[in-house]
Order: structure tokens, then sequence, then C-alpha cells
């Protein structure tokens, strides 16, 4: 199957009336009782909040503030060399999914991905073009990103297949040794007349990356230009150079090479130097080329962004890294990660909130010369046999906010009572749901009330609690010319049967896991037929795959889709048991009805043969519970006689027999006869039983 990516619709939440919208609601608390736990779900109520509460959050999304990219960290090479070595296969797609999806996990949007080697590399230091010492590259003859290929693209390219709008941000900690006044990787300056081959070198670098299917969103010079450290990859790049390599090399080469579209990040290092990010942004020449600044948190207050954005206020702000570390308390890494970055960077302007590691091993490593206690997002102990994955206090703060802000989010307005009291950050999603993170950073339980669209609701938080509130999520909707698509538009549904619902706000995002059922835990989106939850294959916003309960009884029911604790309904009718031909892959009419269809997959090329599916064929395939685990054995042989007709010749059935990874779905392979474009209709015969018509298109 091929799905292509659908459409964003934009819903203006703010004209909708706030009454009765409900509230999902997703808390962890510092004792790990809640762990991004969803609890009974709140209701706005018409009106100001009843009583006097202490703390009332008035959210406002009439008043915006910066667009948002997501949060992330950094697939470092030690992480890679540790998802890709010590994780079997099944497990670290497991793992991935819960990464990167939004649903089925905390959905991580971006990842900084260092340029060769860092404090943490398991291969030691190495750049994309090493050469013997004492020699030279200046027309990058050796450029090779052949390093990368063995782990790390292979786990970038997944990251992007489950978590199409990732975003890749890429800067080294050090260039090739030779660009160096010291000659090695580790410490020292980088040579200024070798500026226009680093330049492009990152050009190649983009270039190399974008042929893998991997786009490149920002770049930056240089991680941490006033770390100078002979023990792991770094250099020392004053401001003045930054600014030079940025406006007369950097830039110029990206657009040169038709890559202007890619960002640059100023800066790139801690709070405590923002008189760093205002020299690049002062010089005329960088000015241009400069996205924005990024920073990191290991010095200073995060303050320190707004001073650069009141500046500046035409550049963007990033926040760009920070480290777990091993041995400190769940409670305390809960709260100050969310005081200081998911609420201070994004209040102090940052579009997005990035970490370290995306993992590392039971040993803080494998380790480069730096930091031996950091903690990565998750932790695979790989001393025992499966490794123990454990995600530790960084997974769920990232959660709090991938799960539930979009890409092209604003943040939004709300008022917030500082540090030590309640705090939080308020922000708008492109299809108009609204998501509050509030922080309770007192030392005992607060209650409080939200404002929002002349509504409110209250609620209760634990000391050290923090917890992610999303309401005015759009309903689903359906076409006026009917929702689902069998045989034929609003034809009637057999049990067992495969058939599609198409409409807008279904789902959050494509989901689509090796054409099997989706676990219950991965699809935020639910189909009832009659009260009965029908098996979901395919999900996106605009269209949704499922199979009709067996249990389903003959004549009218209600279909009904829940997204996001909203549901919309509509009537369908199910057929006694019988034939259901179908294939699998729609109809003519469904791809003109569903953008996500990027072609016709109907298009058969003649002279080959055509795949149909079918359920409800009685004796030749019995009925199967809802549920059931699907076939994991080779095709089975039908027994009874399996005919059918092609434009009412007859054609040979190839094969016929139940499909392996769907419960109760049998397969039908049809020869088509050399010369036969257009509208083909095909009718399959089952002996005993009953026969079907379904419309092939033959190119």
């Amino acid at each position: 199957m091929r799905f292509g990516l659908s459409t964003s619709f934009i819903i203006f939440a703010a004209v909708l009336p706030a009454q009765a919208q409900s509230v999902q609601v997703f808390e962890t608390d510092g004792d790990q009782s809640k762990l991004l736990a969803q609890r009974s779900g709140l209701t706005f109520a018409p009106g100001a909040p009843t009583g006097s509460p202490a703390f009332t959050i008035a959210v406002d999304n009439g008043l915006t503030y910066q667009q948002m990219d997501g949060v992330g960290a950094s697939l470092t090479d030690s992480a890679g060399w540790v998802l890709w070595n010590k994780v079997p296969t099944s497990q670290r797609d497991a793992l991935m999914q819960s990464l990167f999806d939004p649903n089925y996990g905390i959905g991580i949007g971006i990842l900084r991905q260092p340029m060769g080697a860092s404090d943490f590399s398991a291969s030691g230091d190495y750049s994309y073009d090493d050469v013997p010492a004492g020699q030279s590259d200046p027309n990058l003859a050796q450029f090779s990103i052949a390093h990368d290929q063995t782990y790390l693209i292979p786990l970038l390219q997944q990251a992007l297949s489950i978590n199409p709008s990732l975003r890749v941000h890429a800067l080294p900690w050090s260039p090739p040794a030779w660009m160096k006044t010291s000659g090695s990787m580790n410490g020292g300056n980088i040579a200024t007349a070798d500026f226009p081959s680093l330049a492009q070198y990152f050009t190649r670098f983009i270039d190399a990356y974008q042929g893998q299917g991997i786009p490149i969103y920002a770049i930056s010079m240089q991680n941490e230009p006033l770390n100078n450290t002979g023990a792991y990859p770094s250099s020392y790049v004053d401001s003045s150079d930054e600014a030079d390599f940025i406006g007369s090399n950097l830039g110029p080469a990206l657009a040169g090479a038709g890559l202007g579209g890619v960002k640059i990040f100023g800066y790139e290092h801690n709070w405590d130097q923002p008189d760093y990010p205002e020299a690049l942004l002062a010089d005329s020449t960088a000015y241009g080329y400069l996205a924005g600044s990024s920073f990191h948190c290991y010095a200073g207050d995060v303050s320190a962004q707004s001073q650069v954005e009141q500046a500046y206020p035409a550049k963007d702000i990033w926040f760009t890294e920070c480290t777990g570390t091993v041995g400190s308390s769940f409670a305390g890494d809960l709260a100050w990660n969310a005081e200081n970055l998911l609420i201070g960077a994004t209040r102090n302007w940052a579009r997005g909130v990035d970490l370290w590691n995306i993992a590392l091993d039971q040993n803080s490593g494998p380790q480069n010369g730096g930091c031996t206690a950091c903690r990565g997002v998750v932790t695979v102990d790989d001393s025992v046999s499966p490794p123990v994955i454990t995600r530790n206090v960084e997974y769920y703060v990232l959660g709090h906010l991938g799960k539930f802000v979009q890409p092209g989010a604003y943040r939004i307005d709300s008022n917030t009572y500082g540090s030590g009291s309640l705090e939080d950050v308020a922000f708008q999603n492109p299809d108009g749901s609204v998501v509050l993170l509030v922080l309770n950073a007192a030392s005992g339980s607060s209650t409080f009330a939200v404002t929002w669209n002349g509504a409110s609701f209250s609620d209760t938080l634990p000391a050290g609690a923090v917890a992610t509130y999303e309401w005015a999520v759009p309903a689903p909707s359906f076409p006026a010319n009917g929702a689902v698509n069998a045989a034929a538009v609003q034809a009637a549904l057999s049990p067992g049967e495969l058939f599609s619902i198409y409409g807008t706000n279904l789902a959050e995002q494509t989901q689509q896991p090796l054409l099997l059922p989706l676990p219950a835990t991965m699809a935020a989106t639910s189909v009832q037929i009659n009260g009965i939850a029908a098996p979901l294959v395919f999900v996106s916003p605009l269209q949704i795959n499922a199979q009709v309960p067996w249990e389903a009884t003959p004549g009218s029911a209600t279909l009904t889709v829940t997204h996001a604790g909203v549901a919309a309904s509509q009537t369908v009718t199910i057929a006694a048991a019988g034939p259901a031909i179908f294939t699998l892959y729609g109809s003519q009419q469904a791809a003109a009805l569903n953008p996500d269809y990027s072609v016709n997959s109907q298009a058969n090329p003649a002279s080959s043969f055509i795949q149909l599916f079918g359920t409800g064929l009685g004796a030749v395939s019995p009925p199967v519970p809802t549920g059931a685990a699907a076939s994991g054995s080779t095709l089975s042989q039908v027994v009874a006689k399996v005919t059918a007709t092609v434009s009412g010749a007859s054609a040979k059935v190839l094969f016929a027999g139940l499909a392996p990874g769907f419960a109760g779905l049998w397969q039908i392979d049809v020869a088509l006869p050399a010369g036969s474009p257009g509208a083909l209709p095909v009718i399959v015969s089952v002996q005993g039983v009953a026969s079907n018509t379904v419309t092939v298109w033959v190119q």
C-alpha cells in the first residue's frame, strides 16, 4: 500500500463555544505513581469558575507568540551504536515507535545530529574527511558519510518513516583535524584559511544526507564554541570568526548550492553568554543568513533567551541541549525540566526543546572522553538478555509536549504564577486544538481553575506533578456523499470485511504498522459498529481502514469514530454474512475520494494478475472472533472450488486461500488476460456459496 501525506485542516477553535468541551488530561507525578497516565477527563462549564480559586490560569488563543518545531534529542554515534548493536530488531522497532510516534509514544520531532564524532562516539574520533596526520584535503576528495551508513542513517530513516515531520538539526563538535590549528579534533581553533573548505564540507554533508532521504532542517557552525578541551572533539570559535564564517562562507555556499532553505542557528552554547549571539546578529553580513540563536542549559538563566529575542525580534530562538544525570531524583528532575525547559524555554521564545543523548547503555556510554554520568532519554541495560530498556524521567518530560503539541503550533497567551508555585504554558495546534502544560512546583497540592472562551474547569495536582490538558480537538466529520466505502460507497458491509471510512479529523496522524491490525495502545482513534470494536488496519486524518466485527448482526447499525475523546457517528447497513470480495487497495472512486492515495493503486498492468481480498465465504472461510490473532502461517490452500471471470471470459485462479496477517481474510489471485485495458468487471464464485463482482482498473 502506498499512502501520501494528508492535508492539514485548520479549525479556528477560538470561534467554537467552550461550554461542554471535553478536556483530556495526562499526568506524571514525582513519585512515579502516574507516568504520562491518562485520567478521567474534565469538561468546561459555562461562565467563570465557582468560588474563589487561589489560582486561575486564563488561556487566550487570541494572542500568539512563536511557532513551534517540537521536542527532541540527539541520536549520537553512541546512541545509534547502542540501539543498533545491543537491542534486538523487534525490541528496537517497538522502542523507536515509542520514541517518535506521538500516539503510541512521545512524539520526538527533532533530532540534533553530530556531524562526526562528539564526546559520545562509540567509534572514537572521526569526521567525514579524515586524512593522515600532516596532510590536508581542501577539495574534499576524501569526503564520505560511509561511517553513518552502518547504523545512524538506517535509524534516521526509520525515525522519519515513523514521524515524517521529523526535523534534523546537524552540527560538528569539530571539523576534520586538518582544518584545525591544533591538528587534532580535540580542542584548538579552526583555521580561518580553511573556512571555504569548511563551508563546502557542510554542503557536501547536506547533499549526502538528503541523497539518503534525510532532509536537513538546520545547521550550526560549531557545538559550544566557547568550550575548548583536549578531552574530546571541540573547537574554540570567537563570535567575530563565527560571524565571518556564516556571512562570508557558509551562507553564500548554501545559497550557491541551492540549499538556502536550510536554517542556520548561531551560538549553540549556554544561557550565560547572551552577548555572543547578540554579536553574531549585530554583524550585518551574518544577520541575513541567520535564522536565530540556540542555547544550552549548563550555565546561566533561561531568561537570556528573551534578552536576545527582545534585541533582535525578527530572529528565532531554539533550545538545543540539556542532559540528565545518573543518580539524581526522578521528582527533582521532573520539576526542574518542566520549570526550566518545557515552560521556561518556551515562555522565553524557544521553538524547540531538545535534550542530549536519546539512548545510552547502563554505564552512561559508550563515552569518548566526556561526561561519565550522563543519562539518555532511555537506558539500555545489555548486561542481561534480552536487554532491559528503562524510560527515564526525560522520556516523560519530552512526552508532555511531544505527544500533544503539533509541528506548526503557536504558543498562545496564558498567565503563570512563577517559580515555586503554579507554572504553565499554552499552545494552539494547526487543527485548532489547545494544549496547556501545568507544573505544580509548590510543596503541597494545588487546586486551580482554567478559563478559556467564556468557560472554565477546575483541577487539582499533587506537589511536583506535571499535567498536559488538551481540548477543542476537532470532531471527526464525514462527506455528504457518504463516508464508508466497501465494494461501493455506502454499500452494505459484511461481517469480517475490510472497509474504508472517509472524512476529516479522523485521527491525528497516519499510522500503518506493516498492514497488521493496529495495537490498541497505538491508535488514538477507535471505530465501533453498534458498540463493538472494529479492528483498525490503517489510520490517517482523512481515512481509516477497519474490519467489520464478525459479531455484527444484519440490519441498520451505528458506526462511530472517536478521536481524542470526540466522537461522530453515521448509519451503515450490515449485510447477512456472505461473500464479500473486494480489493484491499480501494476502488477508482476511493482513489478519487481520498487524497491519502497518491496513485490509483488499482491501476494493474495488463498481462499480470490482480490480488482480490474477501471475507464471509461461509464454510470456506469459517468465522473468526474479532480480535483473534492473525495467521502467521503460510497461505492455506482453499479446498472448495473457486472460479473467476474477467469481462465475461473465464480467467485462471492462481491462488485462493487465507491471507497471512489478517484474521479471517481471504486472498484470491486472478490472472488478467493480455491487452485488456480499462474498467473490467471481475466475478468471483465460490461453489455452493455465492458470487460477488468487483471492478478493477487495468492500465
